[in-house]
């Protein structure tokens, strides 16, 4: 098949040469360029934990000079993904939730007290979710610190435009709602909102397949959704459309 990626360049990658390995054709097409923002270094000199929800926040940390304060202090991460970045990046003590907010929540409930310490939570300057208010809520304290911007694309390119119209692109790989709709706006503006009923939208969870379907009327036969949000659930999804387009 013919997969369109649509990550940020620097996570894009690995997935796509896991992609061609597997036999796959693969474009990329960023929705978000990640842009590392100034910003004001930790308020506190000791953390029980450090909070991430994807692998920016980690380049976030390394970028910033935060690594070599920050490198013993235990790190929670949402997923695999963000977990091996942890890890590359030298962090020493990494977990994973391997899921979602509501996932990483409940790993910091079983790894964390209220009462022992600041929880740091390293992000962008937009964050899908509240994990800030789900763990004050029971008396955690979080100190959210902004590292990086994700600013959306403004256009489509124009042999992905040109592969749309020409019907060329079997699959869109979609990672958040926010991503989903920034690829709506953009299909609109581009006039191509008529080449969507050919393809199939591989979305990492469920808010993702709901924002598809409702900015753009997919039918829920063209959404194909990950059993977990972790992109090895992504590629069993497509690995089974693969195999029956094959028979």
């Amino acid at each position: 098949m013919h997969l369109l990626v649509t990550r940020p360049r620097d996570d894009a990658g690995p997935l796509a040469a896991e992609l061609q390995r597997r036999g796959h054709r693969v474009s990329l097409e960023p929705l978000l360029k990640i842009v590392a923002t100034a910003a004001p270094g930790p308020a506190h000199a000791r953390y029980q934990a450090v909070l991430v929800t994807s692998a920016n926040g980690v380049r976030g940390l390394v970028t910033a000079g935060l690594k070599e304060r920050l490198r013993d202090t235990r790190v929670l991460a949402v997923g695999a993904a963000s977990a091996v970045a942890a890890h590359e990046a030298g962090f020493s003590d990494v977990t994973s939730a391997d899921g979602d907010l509501e996932t990483l929540a409940g790993l910091v409930g079983a790894a964390c007290v209220p009462g022992d310490g600041v929880l740091l939570y390293a992000c962008g300057s937009t964050v899908s979710g509240d994990l800030k208010g789900m763990l004050e809520a029971p008396g955690y304290s979080v100190e959210r610190l902004s590292l990086y911007e994700a600013r959306p694309a403004k256009a489509l390119s124009r042999n992905i435009g040109d592969e749309l119209k020409a019907g060329t692109i079997d699959g869109v790989l979609l990672f958040s709602p926010r991503t989903a709709g920034i690829w709506s706006t953009l299909i609109r503006a581009e006039g191509l909102m008529d080449t969507m009923g050919a393809l199939r939208f591989y979305c990492l969870s469920r808010a993702v397949a709901a924002k598809v379907s409702l900015d753009q009327g997919i039918s829920h036969a063209s959404l194909r959704v990950a059993e977990s949000p972790d992109i090895e659930a992504l590629l069993d999804v497509i690995e089974a459309d693969s195999k029956t387009a094959a028979i």
